[in-house]
């Protein structure tokens, strides 16, 4: 092999176009599952974060942050159940009032119909 045809060969290959792909990497990363530590001597304390999943550390921080415990998740449903009552309760009472004008007009027009009649 001479000189001049190794730089034909070198020169007349094509570029190299694609630099990089991140396919199939979510189905290797998936197939044992993606690994979450255990508490150790099952004693649940905050555990190292070192080797997990960055995505699965950015969405437990996130997530951590928007939490509330039980008692204070509780207080807001109730707070919400009885604002929601009380509107109910306010819609309920104006309906009665109106129905109670709309009967007696009901009743007052239904008389006078009846004496024009008669």
């Amino acid at each position: 092999v001479t000189l001049v045809m190794v730089r034909l060969f070198f020169f007349a290959a094509m570029a190299k176009s694609k630099n990089h792909t991140n396919h199939n990497q979510g189905y290797k990363d998936h197939r044992h599952g993606i690994k979450i530590h255990k508490p150790i001597d099952g004693v649940t304390r905050k555990m190292s974060q070192k080797g997990l999943e960055n995505k699965l550390r950015r969405t437990r921080k996130f997530s951590a942050a928007g939490q509330l415990s039980a008692k204070k998740q509780k207080v807001l449903r109730d707070e919400k159940e009885e604002k929601a009552k009380a509107y109910r309760m306010k819609r309920y009472e104006t309906f009665k009032t109106k129905l109670t004008k709309w009967k007696a007009l009901q009743k007052k027009s239904a008389q006078e119909k009846a004496k024009a009649k008669k």
